[in-house]
């Protein structure tokens, strides 16, 4: 070759990394003659890398020696840096669609695109299986109509013309029921987009689509719990609203009024934390609200048996007898087995069927250790209008026997609701 810079010492400023992959090519052109083209990065004089591209090719003799080896080299530094700036960008693009696709689909969320002027619909993967539709498909606007329920068709309509009109803001929102096109299914699903107007014309709408059906079901769970609480709150505010007023009228000053209202309101709570320990509103057993009505006087008495078969009461009835059971050991308290020692109570319960529908029979028996006359203490008094007032609320009845040895009072009320006549 003609005398130029040596091979060996212009590799000797290309960058290590660099230098194996330049060489052979500087080689491969050397033997064939063909086009050298390559980037790599070089130290400059303040020793700084910079990248540059260099191309060149290689001439031979007649006799097939390479004789001279012209090119040009330029320095690309700045393209290098802003490729490597893009590149960059792009890879984060791709991190964050990955990303944001994951979540979609984690969450049952589709995308949808409907472009107005061509009457065509463009879904992705998801949203065509949420709708049951061949992948393959070409969507019209025809076809989504086709699949909505009837009942829902109108709104949806009337929702989609509203936002596709330039003069309003172009937002379209709506849930609606769908039977998916491959196996019938019934489905709930949401749909949201917004419009881009052009030159005063709807041109696009993009948006989303989320399968909501298990939202849909457990809402609908919950509207017989959400109506049984609303009724259970009604009736209780009526029930201390009572209380309170009753109790004005029959103490006789206010340091007997706080402590027995106090007592009835505890009572309540009691009976009331009971029939929503689970956080539901589910039958109760009759045991559990004995067991938490009575546990403030079991512990000073603890002469008090409970029998009866295994029965949980519907939640309309737990409040109702929680009151009247404290009504009863109340009195029990004050003028009953309780108010003696060696007093002691039994409560029986069973189910009867002699009536159209199955109703609670309840037994609560004092016995006296010695016999007293029989009196009528607590069943003329506010307690027993308390007790009476209770059990109108669940159309229960009561019967009280004064006798010698104790008192016996028996409680009956149906299980199921029954609609007033």
């Amino acid at each position: 070759m003609e005398d130029g810079l040596p091979v060996a010492r212009f590799l000797a400023g290309i960058h290590e990394a660099d230098r194996d992959r330049v060489a052979a090519a500087i080689s491969r052109a050397l033997e064939t003659g063909e086009s050298y083209h390559e980037e790599y990065r070089v130290r400059d004089a303040s020793g700084e890398n910079r990248w540059v591209t260099a191309r060149g090719r290689c001439f031979h003799s007649l006799d097939g020696k390479p004789v001279r080896f012209p090119g040009v080299v330029a320095d690309i530094t700045e393209q290098i840096e802003a490729r490597t700036r893009m590149a960059a960008s792009e890879g984060a693009l791709r991190q964050s669609e990955e990303r944001r696709s994951r979540a979609m689909s984690a969450g049952r969320v589709g995308t949808f695109e409907f472009y107005p002027e061509e009457n065509r619909v463009v879904w992705d993967p998801l949203t065509v299986e949420i709708f049951g539709f061949d992948k393959a498909e070409n969507i019209s606007l025809a076809d989504v109509r086709a699949v909505i329920e009837p009942e829902d068709r109108a709104a949806w309509e009337a929702d989609l013309q509203a936002a596709l009109d330039p003069a309003g803001p172009g937002i379209h929102r709506v849930e609606l029921r769908i039977t998916r096109r491959q196996d019938g299914e019934m489905r709930w699903v949401e749909g949201r987009g917004q419009t881009t107007f052009e030159g005063g014309r709807a041109t696009a709408m993009l948006g989303t689509l989320r399968d909501i059906t298990e939202r849909r079901r457990y809402e609908e769970q919950l509207r017989p719990l959400n109506r049984e609480l609303r009724h259970r709150v009604k009736n209780l505010f009526g029930v201390i609203q009572g209380l309170i007023l009753t109790s004005a009228k029959g103490a006789a000053d206010l340091a007997e009024f706080v402590p027995a209202l106090r007592a009835r309101i505890d009572a309540l709570a009691a009976a009331h934390l009971v029939g929503v320990a689970d956080e539901q509103l589910a039958p109760v057993s009759l045991r559990d609200i004995l067991d938490a009505v009575m546990k403030p006087y079991r512990g000073e008495n603890s002469s008090m048996t409970a029998d009866g078969p295994d029965l949980a009461l519907p939640p309309r009835l737990v409040t109702p007898l929680g009151l009247v059971l404290h009504e009863l050991a109340t009195n029990a308290v004050k003028h009953g087995a309780w108010s003696v020692p060696h007093g002691r109570i039994a409560v029986e319960w069973s189910v009867s069927n002699a009536g159209k529908a199955p109703g609670l029979e309840l037994a609560w028996q004092e016995t006296l250790p010695e016999a007293r006359a029989p009196c009528d203490a607590g069943g003329s008094g506010f307690g027993g209008r308390v007790i009476d007032a209770s059990l109108t609320q669940v159309r229960g009845r009561i019967r009280r026997d004064w006798r010698a040895d104790g008192l016996v009072v028996r409680l009956s009320m149906p299980l199921a609701q029954q609609e007033a006549a």
